[in-house]
Formats: C-alpha cells, sequence, structure tokens
C-alpha cells in the first residue's frame, strides 16, 4: 500500500496551499501505523478537506455524492452531471447543479477522476477508495449504504417520470428494426440522457438494496404508478434501443 498512499498523497499536496505544513501533517500522523490504516487515515484527511465541514449543508451534499459514487460505481460510473440530476431528486440538495457536484469532484482529485476516454464519468483512482467508502457507509458514516441506494432509486423514478415519453429518440419510421435505423446510436446519445439511461437499466437495483418494503410510505405506490401506466410502454422502448430489453424482467 505504500505506492498508493505516496501517490494519493502527492496527489493532494500538488494544489495544497501550504505544501510543507501538509506533508509534515501526514507523515507525523503516518508512525507506527498499519499500512491500510496509513491510507485510510489519508483517505478520511482528503475527504474531510474536500467541503466546510463547519457548514451543515455541504457535509450533507459531500456525503450524498460519495455515498452516490459508491453504489453506482458496480452498475456505471455517472458523470457529475448525471450525478447532480440524482442528488436533486432530493429536496435538500434541489440546488445542486454540475457545476457544484464538480466543484467538490475537483477538491477530491487526489482520489477521484473525470474520465475524458470515459464521457466524463467520475472513477476512483484505486479500488481501495471504494474499500474506504464501504467502511465509512457502514460504520458512522452521515449515510449508509441503503440510504445512498434509496436516495439513488428515487432519482431513477424522478429522472423517468419526468423524461419518459412516446418516440423518445424522434424517429421518423416505426417500422424499421432497431438495428436498420442510420445512426441509432447519436440519436440515442442525443435524445436519451444519461441519467435516463442510467435509470431504466438500474432502478430496480437500487430499490432493491435501499431497504424499502413496499409500505405506504415506501417504493409500492410510485413503482406501481410507473408500470402501470403509459410511461411502462415508454420504458420498454428506451430498453429496446439500449438493447437490453431482457433487464424488463425485474
Amino acid at each position: 500500500g505504500l505506492f498508493i498512499w505516496c501517490s494519493t498523497l502527492f496527489k493532494y499536496v500538488e494544489t495544497s496551499r501550504n505544501r510543507r505544513r501538509d506533508i509534515h501533517l501526514f507523515l507525523s500522523g503516518a508512525r507506527a501505523q498499519e499500512p491500510l490504516t496509513q491510507l485510510y487515515n489519508l483517505y478520511d484527511l482528503i475527504v474531510r478537506s474536500a467541503v466546510d465541514m463547519g457548514h451543515q449543508d455541504d457535509m450533507d451534499v459531500l456525503h450524498a455524492l460519495l455515498g452516490a459514487i459508491y453504489v453506482s460505481a458496480g452498475n456505471r460510473p455517472l458523470t457529475a452531471s448525471a450525478l447532480s440530476a440524482f442528488l436533486r431528486a432530493d429536496k435538500r440538495f434541489e440546488y445542486e447543479d454540475n457545476a457544484s457536484v464538480q466543484s467538490i469532484i475537483q477538491a477530491l482529485h487526489a482520489v477521484v477522476y473525470e474520465d475524458r476516454g470515459g464521457h466524463g464519468a467520475v472513477r476512483v483512482l484505486h479500488p481501495s477508495f471504494l474499500d474506504f467508502l464501504e467502511k465509512m457507509l457502514k460504520s458512522g458514516f452521515r449515510v449508509n449504504v441503503q440510504q445512498s441506494h434509496r436516495l439513488m432509486f428515487d432519482g431513477c423514478l424522478h429522472t423517468m417520470h419526468r423524461e419518459l415519453k412516446f418516440n423518445v429518440c424522434g424517429l421518423k419510421d416505426s417500422h424499421r428494426l432497431n438495428k436498420d435505423v442510420p445512426n441509432l446510436r447519436e440519436l440515442i446519445s442525443a435524445h436519451v440522457s444519461e441519467a435516463l439511461q442510467y435509470s431504466t437499466l438500474f432502478w430496480s437495483i437500487h430499490l432493491s438494496k435501499s431497504g424499502l418494503k413496499g409500505g405506504k410510505e415506501d417504493a409500492q405506490m410510485p413503482v406501481s404508478v410507473l408500470l402501470t401506466s403509459t410511461k411502462a410502454l415508454f420504458w420498454l422502448e428506451v430498453l429496446s434501443l439500449l438493447n437490453v430489453t431482457g433487464q424488463a424482467v425485474v
């Protein structure tokens, strides 16, 4: 773990205001500790320095964002724009936009990055950071794994209700097979947002891991509305366009 620790430290201090002070802080705190403990302590310091920890709203956004990154990573890493769209489904974060989320991601540049070769998806620099997040989400973090899945599930439903519509790609001929539609991939990219693509594919996964039981205050009502309305047909249409219709079996 020494290489990862050093690499992470260098990435962090390269934009530090006082590099000598921060290097001394990290080195003095790293003595006589197990390598993994040293690494997790470094991750913790980086996370805590990403926002003003004295500002409650900033703390809540940071922790919700890290939870969303963690629970979506195994499905499909999301861009800052998509992550902000899912956060806004929670009324606490209704003013979080792409710029505000990107500002946090930039502050976390020592542990996450925007993959320019992967359409700007936010990825972790090393899998050990996901292990750190899992540990934090399960032990006293301000949000837990179930809450993170609930936030993503709510965001998926909100996105589908808002964006699903008939002939979402504006195809001029409904008699052609998808494989015969010219430039279908470009049409999907232009008309089916990243958030909608993710939502149609993974909403049921987040529901199954959210701890919701289907009671009156849980997910039964919004899911039933979705699946018994014309929105269900539009959902199937998007799955068909993405060539994953089999995922409709939930």
